[in-house]
């Protein structure tokens, strides 16, 4: 996803909001994930991109906020999920947490959003990435911000 970028940063870089954008248009399956393995199974419904054109289009408007220096940090969610690639974001430091709000993400039951290993992406920015992504038709939430200290808050 960085090919546009200097340096890739995948940890929060201040503590500007945190949006997740969706590149799958599926729901959240656990086949083939990592949860899935470590419950000793491998699953039959895996998660896929549903929209060729849409991926294209939300990945390129991705490219655009990080060549225009909007997107300061970005991890992918594709393997090990949402909940992962969060957390990994906030291991460079000790003094780091987070603060989310899983409510918009409108899914339920809460393993398979945090685990579901979707082609999808957060990043981080100070612009309202919801507003802009939702004017070109793309599906992107704001999921929080980072904490100082080393606590994980959610709601859901």
């Amino acid at each position: 996803m960085y090919r546009r970028v200097k340096s890739r940063k995948k940890h929060f870089d201040d503590w500007a909001a945190l949006f997740y954008i969706d590149l799958s248009k599926d729901r959240y399956l656990l086949g083939g994930s990592s949860f899935a393995q470590i419950n000793a199974t491998v699953g039959n419904d895996t998660p896929t991109v549903t929209d060729a054109k849409y991926f294209k289009k939300a990945f390129n408007a991705i490219q655009d906020l990080i060549r225009d220096n909007a997107i300061t940090a970005g991890h992918d969610i594709s393997s090990g999920g949402l909940i992962t690639a969060l957390l990994e974001g906030c291991f460079p430091s000790t003094a780091v947490g987070l603060h989310l709000n899983l409510e918009a993400l409108g899914a339920s039951p809460l393993i398979p959003l945090l685990f579901a290993e979707n082609a999808g992406v957060w990043v981080q920015s100070p612009k309202d990435l919801e507003a802009h992504f939702s004017a070109l038709g793309i599906h992107c939430v704001r999921l929080g911000t980072p904490t100082k200290g080393a606590s994980l808050v959610f709601q859901h």
